[in-house]
């Protein structure tokens, strides 16, 4: 009996630490939309945040090169299966290796930033003028303290992740922007982007402290290090696969700003403000629940129990495309009055309608964006970065391929289009490696899922449109909040036809949502809810 009751309290407790992080993403995402209302507000479109926007790629690269973003992807199995075997002292021990391995590496590639900042942005955003270039270069080494900071607090926010302690996780995002904010309130349109750079390195100190005390507080706080612990080496070889990726992804985001550049004074913004809504969704849930899953899928693993892996991969995929899936279509029928709600007067209509256009475009990916997110920690639980690697190199050369060939005839549209189809052919071969490695996913069932989930979604949006297209051009003439509450309407009411189909098709997808709300529903409502739970 015991395996059996294994199953249901890894689901609550994934379900109950995505609710966590879910939250925090949510106040996350808010301040972010308070940022980009605040930016907008202060910078309008014209070009004048372009420097800033740009100059983030320099970095994101040290960045990826540390490996701050992967980190947690080989740290948090670590220290999951060193935990569960009893070893707490080894594991404060590796939490201090990292931290002397990864300041080395910050100081080395910081001082190559600051003394060639000028020719690393002349290289990763030509496409600017040559005075947006120098600007650049100065706010990228602002923006560089930023990095370091961030670096240091992923470490710590692996630890309490390795804990399954999610509450620092889930507020870091919001301090962050909250630091960009004050940054632009305070310097203004005249400051330029000095400001909302400032702010925003002030911002990732915060997180560093706050993620630092709550590390030094907790079973995992560092321990001295050992350099010679098998462990680190091999958690640096584990790494190195991921850290050829990340860069490779900075450098074709690098590379796309430089296209978008290229089209003219405000494109980059523009793509900025597009690519920020589309994070949304997915920091709301799939990397909630990708986060979530990492620890438990590593607990599991190191214990042979793939039985319970196989649980988890199959409810965790299966929630992301269901919840991604309206969201996707529902988003493309309303983008243009998400961008009005978002950026209210603060630019014309026609970078609204560009915006929004663009906003459309990178929506087809969505669900694929949301497959990758779980789908690679599922691998990382696993202690495998190769495959994940390997497909991720292969979408990104089909994004490089397309952008390049479209961007010279369709402009900045040419980018948005090449990012879903290159994402989505990523997403299938991760599916694919899923279904071939120890059989953790049935391609029977995921593509059952998807097919429901897409065809659901599409129905849904159609009644949207039926009931919104008598209302919808007139409000938005009326001005951004009429608009917004007839597209509110239209998703309260595609979102309702969606989650009826589901029911009454019997589809399991949904259930973990579904087993959260049970208990809030009238009981004859609770048993509607969870009736596919008795199918077989």
């Amino acid at each position: 009996m015991k395996p059996r009751r294994a199953v249901p309290v890894a689901r609550s407790s994934t379900a109950r630490s995505s609710s966590i992080l879910a939250a925090g993403a949510l106040a996350s995402r808010i301040a972010g939309w308070a940022r980009i209302t605040v930016l907008i507000a202060v910078f309008g479109a014209t070009g004048t945040l372009d420097p800033f926007l740009a100059a983030f790629r320099i970095p994101d690269i040290v960045f990826a090169l540390v490996a701050a973003g992967s980190i947690a992807t080989v740290l948090v199995p670590q220290l999951s299966t060193l935990l569960e075997r009893g070893e707490r002292r080894r594991a404060q021990r590796l939490v201090g290796s990292v931290f002397v391995t990864m300041l080395l590496l910050l100081g080395l590639f910081s001082l190559v930033v600051v003394v060639g900042a000028s020719a690393l942005s002349g290289l990763l955003v030509g496409g600017l003028p040559s005075a947006q270039q120098r600007e650049a270069a100065d706010l990228s080494v602002i923006l560089l303290v930023a990095t370091i900071a961030l670096a240091l607090s992923a470490i710590c926010t692996s630890a309490a992740a390795a804990r399954s302690q999610f509450g620092v996780t889930a507020i870091t995002g919001l301090v962050y922007s909250a630091g960009t904010i004050a940054g632009a309130l305070i310097g203004g349109r005249a400051a330029g982007g000095y400001g909302p750079a400032i702010g925003t390195a002030a911002g990732a100190v915060a997180v560093l402290v706050i993620t630092g005390v709550v590390l030094m507080r907790s079973d995992l706080r560092p321990a001295r290090p050992n350099l010679r612990d098998p462990l680190l080496r091999e958690a640096l070889r584990s790494l190195l696969p991921r850290v050829g990726s990340v860069v490779l992804v900075q450098l074709l985001l690098a590379y796309l700003i430089l296209l978008a550049g290229t089209t003219g004074p405000g494109a980059i913004t523009i793509w900025s403000y597009a690519f920020t809504l589309l994070q949304v969704p997915l920091a709301l849930v799939t990397s909630s629940i990708g986060i979530a899953i990492l620890p438990k899928v590593a607990a599991q693993a190191a214990r042979g129990n793939f039985a319970v892996v196989r649980t988890l991969a199959v409810a965790s995929i299966g929630a992301v495309i269901w919840m991604m899936a309206p969201i996707a279509t529902l988003g493309a029928l309303f983008s243009y009055d998400a961008v009005r709600l978002v950026v209210g007067g603060n630019i014309d209509n026609a970078s609204a309608v560009a915006t929004a256009d663009l906003l459309r475009l990178l929506l087809i990916g969505l669900v694929a964006h949301g497959v990758i997110s779980v789908a690679v920690r599922l691998f990382y639980g696993l202690r495998d970065t190769v495959r994940p690697t390997l497909a991720e190199l292969g979408g990104n050369i089909v994004i490089f391929a397309l952008a390049t060939l479209w961007v010279p005839l369709v402009g900045v549209t040419g980018i948005a289009t090449s990012l879903p189809l290159g994402t989505w052919i990523e997403a299938v071969v991760l599916l694919a490696l899923l279904v071939a490695h120890k059989q953790i996913l049935n391609a029977a069932t995921v593509v059952g899922a998807t097919l429901f989930a897409l065809l659901a979604a599409l129905v849904s949006a159609g009644l949207a449109t039926a009931v919104t297209s008598p209302l919808l051009e007139g409000a938005r003439l009326s001005g951004v909040v009429p608009g917004a509450a007839v597209a509110a309407l239209g998703t309260v009411v595609g979102l309702a036809a969606y989650v009826a189909l589901t029911i009454l098709a019997r589809r399991r997808e949904a259930l973990p949502l579904f087993r959260r709300i049970a208990p809030l529903a009238p009981k004859r409502m609770r048993a509607i809810l969870l009736r596919a739970e008795a199918t077989t």
